[in-house]
């Protein structure tokens, strides 16, 4: 198990992952996964073999005046660009991670706007399991999330109970981020959507 987490993943977080897939094997009253010597031997030669050298390289940061270069590309009268660059603004103003506003997480009930601003309420994090409020002032530019906010109701209209305020899955949005990146500067080469919250 460990040798095919490797073949894909990155040596640093194997650890973690077995642990998910016990918390998993537990959870669905499957028996515990061996840890005796042989785990532990395969663990410590793959730590060996990669550990030195696999290191995960930090995605390159985006800045304002590339985003606003990249927002040239979208159209705004069209739902699909607007969630990605209302994702775009919430990763880059807010230092929020995808997986914090993708897959329907952010509701709009997590969201208040104000002249000044937009306050979100950011339900847990990588880092915290409590929902945290993050504020971000209001531009007079593209990336002003009230203005993002103000077209989407536009083009959506009256939002519904419950209703997510991203759709797009992280992978979709990770995936998009890139191609317009792409789109802009001709590569997208160690950039990702955490370069939002990097710039940022």
């Amino acid at each position: 198990m460990c040798w095919c987490f490797v073949h894909d993943c990155k040596e640093t977080g194997l650890a973690s992952w077995v642990s998910g897939v016990a918390a998993f094997h537990r959870r669905e009253g499957l028996k515990e996964l061996p840890r005796g010597t042989d785990y532990q031997l395969t663990r410590s030669t793959i730590h060996n073999l990669f550990g030195l050298v696999d290191v995960r390289a930090p995605a390159l940061p985006v800045s304002s005046r590339q985003l606003l270069a990249m927002a040239m590309w979208l159209d705004f009268s069209e739902e699909e660009d607007l969630e990605l660059w209302l994702g775009c603004c919430l990763g880059f103003q807010g230092l929020l991670r995808a997986s914090e506003f993708c897959d329907g997480i952010l509701g709009w009930d997590s969201l208040v706007s104000f002249p000044g601003g937009t306050s979100v309420t950011v339900q847990f994090s990588k880092t915290n399991i409590t929902p945290t409020s993050v504020t971000m002032a209001n531009r007079k530019d593209e990336l002003s999330i009230n203005q993002v906010l103000a077209k989407l109701f536009d083009v959506r209209g009256p939002k519904q109970q419950g209703e997510p305020v991203i759709t797009m899955s992280y992978q979709q949005f990770n995936t998009k981020f890139k191609a317009l990146y792409k789109k802009t500067f001709g590569s997208d080469l160690g950039v990702s959507s955490h370069s939002l919250r990097r710039g940022g």
